[in-house]
């Protein structure tokens, strides 16, 4: 594989303009839905079910599940994210001697977790009454930052292999992974009552798209990029030949006439002169 000798920066102007876009949008969509499921929606059979769900879990627990549950929880905590990105960072540098691949993955869990922290600062919805086993966190339980983080860490390393053309053995392994990982953070965290389900699914949610939008955001490199493709072409895969001035065993080789098929005229002869006499 090639390095582009100046593969740029993974953002210009125009990303920036788009992921402020998107957070401000994506602020308001989730405050916008958190202030209905905790002004309108927890009141009825919304409500209901979002708490049946969580006693549910709270019902199950024993020792060795609340155990499991922390170790589950952990793969998406801040202590595990930040040095699991520190190694993203340096392991894509040192093979692609760029930063576009470790801006796909850091980059989506910087902008989610803004996305986060401006949502539950403006949406003040309760934690499930079923016993916190996680603490107190500062935040309120809309939405579970969580399992948006899970999203935005472990299905960007999945992206990264699907760009770079990687065996669909491996990619099928690295999204079944990214999605059990997923979903134990998610159980975990209802197990340990620190969310309602409608705060998880809106976690993946938020993690889905935040990964989508800077994927989009970020300038690939031209060896990456495929317009005809809804994913950047893998670096591996050669480009199209270009049309360039013919070689010479090239015009040869057209020059010389290939056989005549049924149908085509015989071109005329020359008449043949016969000297004198």
């Amino acid at each position: 594989m090639t390095h582009s000798r100046s593969p740029g920066w993974p953002l210009d102007r125009t990303s920036w303009v788009v992921l402020g876009a998107y957070y401000v949008v994506a602020v308001a969509l989730s405050v916008g839905m958190g202030l209905l499921i905790a002004e309108v929606l927890d009141a009825g059979a919304f409500g209901r079910a979002d708490l049946d769900i969580s006693e549910w879990f709270a019902d199950r627990r024993t020792p060795t599940w609340n155990d499991l549950a922390q170790l589950g929880a952990g793969l998406a905590d801040t202590l595990v994210v930040v040095p699991v990105c520190a190694v993203v960072v340096a392991v894509f540098w040192l093979r692609w001697r760029r930063f576009h691949e470790a801006t796909l993955v850091v980059g989506s869990i910087l902008v989610e977790k803004a996305v986060f922290v401006s949502t539950t600062f403006l949406v003040d919805r309760e934690r499930p009454p079923v016993g916190q086993l996680d603490g107190s966190p500062p935040t309120s339980s809309f939405p579970s930052g969580h399992v948006a983080a899970a999203v935005g860490l472990y299905f960007g390393l999945w992206l990264v292999l699907r760009i770079h053309g990687c065996p669909r053995v491996v990619q099928a392994i690295a999204f079944v992974l990214a999605a059990g990982v997923v979903l134990t953070v998610s159980a975990s965290r209802l197990e340990l009552g620190m969310h309602y389900a409608s705060d998880v699914v809106w976690g993946v949610i938020l993690g889905s798209v935040t990964l989508f939008v800077m994927y989009r955001a970020v300038r690939w490199p031209p060896e990456l990029r495929s317009p005809s493709s809804p994913l950047p072409r893998s670096s591996r895969q050669p480009a199209a030949a270009t049309r360039g001035p013919a070689s010479e065993p090239d015009r040869v080789a057209r020059s010389v006439p290939g056989p005549r098929r049924n149908g085509d005229r015989e071109p005329p002869r020359a008449p043949v002169r016969t000297p004198p006499g």
